[in-house]
């Protein structure tokens, strides 16, 4: 019996990477990457936002309509919506479980150097 080469390289995969301790770690990173990828996407439809209307959305309720998300994105680590702060001209969004930093003003929190950039 022929197996697709398909098969056999994902029972290989699975096979050398099941139960080695790494998955937590790549689950963590990607984690990461996905909740700052979000944040990232809040602050680009916040400066869309003002530019369309002149000032910030006060709410992530308001970019979330802007943007016709079908549902408001969360932190894929904690679950939860994310947090955005107004003060005067300046706005900030960030991880509701303080766990990824948070973008302000378009700025993200982290760096390169920064644990799972």
């Amino acid at each position: 019996m022929k197996l697709p080469i398909t098969w056999i390289f994902m029972a290989v995969l699975m096979l050398t990477t099941c139960g080695n301790g790494e998955d937590s770690a790549f689950v963590e990173i990607s984690q990461t990457r996905q909740c700052r990828a979000n944040m990232n996407t809040l602050a680009t439809d916040q400066a869309m936002y003002h530019l369309m209307n002149g000032d910030w959305a006060t709410s992530i309720d308001q970019l979330d309509e802007e943007a016709d998300r079908p549902a408001p994105l969360v932190c894929p680590e904690c679950g939860e919506y994310y947090v955005m702060q107004l003060e005067g001209d300046c706005y900030t969004i960030s991880c509701p479980g303080d766990l990824h930093g948070a973008v302000s003003n378009g700025m993200p929190t982290w760096y390169e150097g920064s644990p799972h950039y």
